[in-house]
């Protein structure tokens, strides 16, 4: 028994400087080996991993507030929203049917005598073409890209020198353009939904809209010219104007370059304070639509109370953010709360530029009791 014992534990001792030995251990049988990991590589696996799970973590938040902003987008189509937009856009019918240096030769003025009651007819025509002329382009999310294979077929790949891609499309008419099929075959054999760009040259080509090129200007592809322009705008050239109406006339509201061109003239605006360039325009509301959405309304709030329009467009601005984030700090239960104490409420708890906004804020509080204290004076001076 003893000798056994002995044994097993010689036989035991071997096997565990076997197991320690650096080079040619071998591992005890019923396990499986486990190949050694140097310490470099293994601190890069380490690293790896983290930077995936931060990358992980970086896609959910972009995804979360893609959402959000996605959301936040649709409720430009709210009619609460549609309400306070167009009132913050004005009817300025002077504006409206002013003249506009677009190329196109202007008509001879028509004088026609008329009663009282033709004279209220044209009015209310006037009235309804000026709320076509007001009728806001869309605010939607860039279109998301088309990536749909049909099928494949290596048997009838191309040998071209220069291979090229074959484009149907279904001419019917009576069909939209979003709505019409038009496949795409590549040369390797691959069958495909066409892309975004390829539906829109086809579009163009047996569809052609009246003042859409089918290559668009340079200064929709190139952001350099598209910023000359910009810079360009003056009262007597509105150019902010012609670029958002040619850009509307290029492009569906969706398209990512249509986007571009309207979000980077509404910053060039807000950098240059020329808001009332689109005042009367159907332009005026998607702009401030944008710069409430992107928490950057404090510019043209400022611009609003200094301009002494605090009842109207400033109480409305603040109104359209509390809509758009119903979250906010600002927005108080009470719907009777004042123009002035609403924006102040709103200066305090969610504004950036809070000290700035302040001061013009006071500053016109001040001005409207000095020109209450006048009035009052005047009135009693009448009285006597």
């Amino acid at each position: 028994m003893s000798r056994n014992v002995q044994r097993l534990g010689k036989l035991w001792l071997s096997l565990k400087r076997t197991s320690l030995s650096s080079s040619v251990g071998r591992p005890l049988l019923g396990h499986r080996a486990v190949p050694s990991i140097p310490l470099p590589a293994l601190s890069q696996g380490i690293h790896f991993s983290c930077n995936q799970f931060s990358q992980n973590q970086d896609s959910q938040t972009s995804s979360k507030s893609q959402s959000q902003d996605e959301k936040r987008i649709k409720l430009f189509i709210d009619p609460e929203v549609q309400t306070l937009l167009k009132e913050l856009t004005g009817r300025d019918l002077k504006r409206i049917f002013r003249k506009r240096k677009i190329g196109q030769k202007l008509k001879e003025p028509k004088y026609t005598f008329m009663t009282e009651a033709q004279l209220q007819k044209a009015r209310e025509e006037a009235e309804e073409k000026a709320d076509k002329l007001l009728q806001m382009p869309p605010v939607l999310m860039p279109r998301k890209t088309i990536d749909e294979i049909l099928s494949f077929d290596p048997c009838i790949q191309l040998d071209e020198v220069v291979p090229s891609t074959l484009i149907f499309t279904d001419i019917s008419m009576n069909i939209k353009d979003r709505d019409r099929i038009i496949v795409a075959r590549d040369p390797d054999g691959t069958l495909r939904q066409a892309t975004w760009q390829e539906r829109d040259k086809m579009n163009a080509i047996y569809f052609p809209t009246e003042g859409r090129e089918f290559i668009p200007p340079k200064m929709f592809t190139q952001p350099l010219a598209l910023q000359t322009v910009l810079d360009r705008a003056s009262e007597e050239d509105n150019t902010y104007e012609f670029v958002l109406d040619r850009a509307c006339l290029q492009f569906e509201p969706e398209d990512p370059l249509f986007i571009n061109a309207a979000e980077t003239t509404y910053e060039t605006i807000d950098r240059a304070g020329h808001y009332d360039f689109l005042k009367s325009t159907r332009h005026y509301g998607p702009m401030v639509f944008y710069l409430v959405r992107m928490r950057k309304m404090d510019n043209i709030l400022l611009h609003c109370i200094k301009h002494g329009r605090v009842t109207t467009d400033a109480d409305r601005l603040v109104t359209l953010f509390q809509i758009i984030f119903p979250e906010c700090k600002s927005k108080s239960a009470e719907k009777t709360i004042n123009a002035v104490d609403k924006i102040k409420r709103y200066i305090q708890l969610d504004a950036i530029r809070k000290g700035e906004l302040e001061l013009a804020l006071n500053a016109y509080v001040e001005e409207e009791e000095r020109k209450a204290e006048l009035e009052e004076g005047l009135r009693r001076q009448h009285a006597m």
